[in-house]
């Protein structure tokens, strides 16, 4: 009875027990849904995914060659810099500049200005950039070609007005604006920075003033840095009270590349980057010249008509360094080109740059006078400009435009001007079209790809016994070996065409003999009085003076410092480097060995020997002249001691016999 009567409490304070822990269980219930609850609540108030990281383009980092209207001073050298500062900042960094402790680091909350998103009292003109992706200008570098040039790899600093801006030939794509309606909120940034060239003249005391903040929803803020050859790596952070309003030192005659980061938070979202070139006043219509080694400008209207029916001409220009600076290619990025005082972009190329003009028509009557200005500068503070007066004449597509002259030279295979002739042309023809009716009417067989208007390339011609008597010359074979070029035995009397003799081989043409387009001659439209060369090469347009305009990069000479054009050999100067010396001694000759630096000419100097050990060299003879001797009186002895000496007979000189002179 006492053993049922326990087990009877026992089993009430096992339900006792039991309906407490049901209790706890459920209060752990309703807790544990709470907490689910206010997660999901809070969820909603989170910052909505960025939608910079869905769009990889919208800050993308400009190029540092930056575009063609300001350009680097690298005298063709590549200058392009690594985006590096383009990483997420979770990565790990290099330290930021630990030489200048009393930098701002960023902080933990920074605060935006009060009128970020509604900048109306701060915000510049109206017509300036809306957006930091405004830049006007696109191009290519150098340098350092480049560029790099050195010249080289740029960005087009165009970055576009909502659909991507355009490219450069080597650097990165440009952002996009990131505007328009229903885009108002994404992350930006908002600059009156740009890719420029500046001058002493417009900016007297080199301090840079601009505004930069972010705009769009999220807890933005941006880092301003300033690298350039004072403030090297990470560069230098710049500050502003209002965050918003600031102030860069530039370096005189030196780029300087402005880099901004978006931050939303701590996330970084991206970077935009401009370039500003800080250089000395540049060459203008009062002063065409400026420093002491002003460069060089060649352009196809040098010696051209001036009076043109097409409405629209491709200019190309080529500017070199003063010859006593060396001469070297100055790209792109380094020129510029204004029609009518607006600035012509490039359309094509970087070391012989091509420049589409096009020429409105008149206000008034059938022609209207343009001037067009070639700007070019190097990285010493010297500058050229060219002026040229154009008399655009109206005419309509197919109407008569004058004639054309064109040669068919085959110098480099012994053979001279094979042909010449004058055509008549109509507006808007091209050089294809041209050649294409030369060809035939002169019974020659043209072997082509592509039409008249797009694609054309000449492969061959054929005319019976044509290269009968074709002969390479012996020193243009020596410098094709030295190149290393390939060789080969594929050609024939009846034709001359592609890959005769080398792999380098094939026809090229040229608008009045110096210069050779880079666009195809299906895409060069004519005008009146111009001359069409059109050459055979055998390696690369390295024998023509053609290099440039195919891209260079073929074979390990530079220049065969010399042409083999219009039925004659036209040397041009070596740059000889000296390479080996053995100064002489008194018995044995010296010498100084140079190589060409670029066609590897060899040349030696022979240092006489310095002459101390050689016979000298007896005097010629002259007429004897006799001089007379006066005898002395003898003198007596000098005592040396107290003895005393035995005298001495005095005795009287001996005369000597007289010498000559």
């Amino acid at each position: 009875m006492v053993r049922i009567q326990n087990k009877h409490l026992e089993d009430t304070r096992m339900k006792k027990h039991s309906g407490l822990y049901s209790a706890v269980s459920i209060l752990l219930v309703i807790v544990l849904v709470a907490g689910i609850s206010l997660s999901l609540l809070s969820s909603g108030r989170t910052r909505p995914e960025n939608p910079i990281s869905t769009q990889p383009d919208r800050l993308q980092a400009e190029s540092l060659q930056g575009s063609g209207s300001t350009g680097g001073q690298s005298s063709g050298k590549d200058n392009t810099e690594n985006t590096d500062t383009a990483q997420d900042p979770s990565e790990p960094q290099k330290p930021d500049e630990p030489q200048k402790p009393d930098e701002p680091q960023k902080p933990d909350e920074p605060q935006k200005p009060d009128d970020t998103q509604k900048p109306d009292d701060t915000k510049p003109d109206p017509s300036g950039p809306t957006d930091p992706t405004d830049n006007p200008g696109k191009g290519d570098q150098g340098g350092s070609k480049s560029d790099d040039n050195k010249g080289g790899s740029e960005d087009s600093g165009d970055h576009g007005d909502g659909t991507g801006g355009d490219d450069g030939d080597h650097g990165g794509s440009g952002g996009d604006h990131g505007s328009g309606g229903e885009e108002d909120d994404t992350p930006r940034i908002y600059t009156t920075l740009k890719t420029q060239q500046l001058t002493k003249a417009e900016l007297p005391d080199s301090k840079l003033t601009f505004v930069a903040y972010p705009l769009g929803k999220g807890d933005l803020h941006i880092r301003v840095r300033l690298k350039n050859e004072t403030n090297s790596g990470n560069g230098l952070l710049l500050t502003s009270q209002n965050n918003q309003d600031y102030e860069a030192q530039l370096d005189f005659n030196a780029d300087n590349l402005f880099v901004l980061s978006l931050y939303d938070g701590e996330t970084f979202l991206g970077l935009v980057q401009y370039r500003v070139g800080y250089y000395a006043n540049l060459a203008d219509d009062t002063h065409p010249t400026v420093g002491d080694y002003p460069p060089s400008i060649v352009t196809n209207l040098d010696g051209a008509s001036l009076d043109m029916s097409s409405q629209t001409f491709p200019l190309t220009v080529i500017a070199r360094a003063n010859a006593e600076l060396g001469a070297g290619v100055i790209y792109s990025n380094q020129i510029r080109v204004t029609l009518d005082g607006k600035t012509v972009e490039k359309s094509y190329g970087d070391s012989q740059p091509t420049y589409e003009l096009y020429f409105d028509p008149p206000q008034s009557g059938d022609e209207e006078t343009h001037i067009v200005r070639v700007l070019a500068w190097d990285g010493n503070g010297n500058s050229t400009m060219k002026v040229y007066t154009v008399t655009y004449h109206q005419i309509s597509e197919g109407d008569p435009a004058g004639s054309v002259d064109v040669v068919l030279d085959a110098t480099t295979i012994g053979l001279g001007i094979l042909d010449t002739g004058t055509l008549d042309i109509v507006e808007g023809e091209t050089a294809a079209s041209v050649l294409l009716r030369f060809l035939q009417e002169r019974g020659y067989e043209p072997d082509y790809q592509g039409s008249t208007t797009m694609n054309f390339y000449l492969r061959r011609i054929s005319r019976g016994d044509i290269a009968y008597r074709a002969n390479v010359p012996e020193h243009l074979w020596e410098l094709i070996l030295r190149d290393g070029i390939t060789t080969n035995d594929n050609y024939d009397r009846d034709s001359i065409g592609e890959f005769d003799y080398t792999q380098g081989s094939g026809w090229m043409y040229s608008i009045n003999g110096t210069l050779y387009e880079g666009t195809g001659m299906s895409g060069y439209k004519v005008r009146n009085g111009i001359t069409i060369y059109v050459r055979f090469t055998l390696s690369y347009g390295k024998d023509i003076g053609g290099y440039d305009s195919t891209g260079g990069g073929y074979g390990s000479l530079s220049s065969y410092c010399g042409l083999w054009i219009n039925g004659s050999y036209q040397a041009l100067g070596h740059d000889f480097v000296e390479t080996d010396r053995l100064e002489p001694t008194e018995t044995e000759d010296g010498y100084i060995h140079y190589c060409c630096s670029k066609c590897h000419e060899e040349k030696t100097d022979i240092l006489p020997a310095t002459g101390g050990g050689t016979e000298p060299i007896e005097p010629a003879p002259t007429e004897p002249v006799p001089t007379e001797l006066t005898p002395t009186e003898p003198s007596d002895p000098v005592v040396t001691d107290s003895t005393e000496p035995s005298p001495t007979d005095p005795s009287d000189p001996t005369p000597t016999e007289p010498t000559f002179e």
